[in-house]
């Protein structure tokens, strides 16, 4: 039997983005995630490294928190207590999950999550 390589392909490979004048639906998959939890006591001072490196603080109840400093654009979004999903535009070679354990360290545990999840931003006046 002759082998079979697998190849990387999107779930939206076959699909287009939806732009109407009341909705759009768009797939990013140019993105970088990361799952980031905070060792026990540590969710203030992760917060406040998170802040210092990027102009965002790690939200402490649902919701999405936006920012930029030197080491470029970053979202992080709740994702449970003292838990965190960390997002960026995927320019070059960046790798989320490197860059924030080399900024966070032992105070966290860090799983690259960029090919195991895709975001669909929808949007529109309604």
């Amino acid at each position: 039997m002759a082998d079979q390589l697998l190849a990387e392909r999107s779930a939206f490979a076959p699909w287009t983005p939806i732009k109407h004048a009341n909705i759009a639906i768009e797939v990013r998959e140019n993105l970088t995630l990361a799952s980031v939890a905070a060792a026990r006591g540590k969710a203030s001072s992760v917060s406040d490294a998170v802040h210092a490196a990027y102009g965002v603080a790690c939200p402490l109840q649902p919701t999405c928190g936006h920012g930029s400093g030197s080491a470029g654009p970053l979202s992080i979004m709740w994702a449970g207590p003292d838990q965190w999903l960390a997002f960026a535009e995927r320019t070059g070679d960046r790798d989320l999950e490197r860059e924030l354990k080399a900024q966070l360290g032992s105070m966290v545990a860090i799983v690259d999550q960029t090919d195991a999840r895709v975001f669909v931003r929808v949007s529109g006046p309604r």
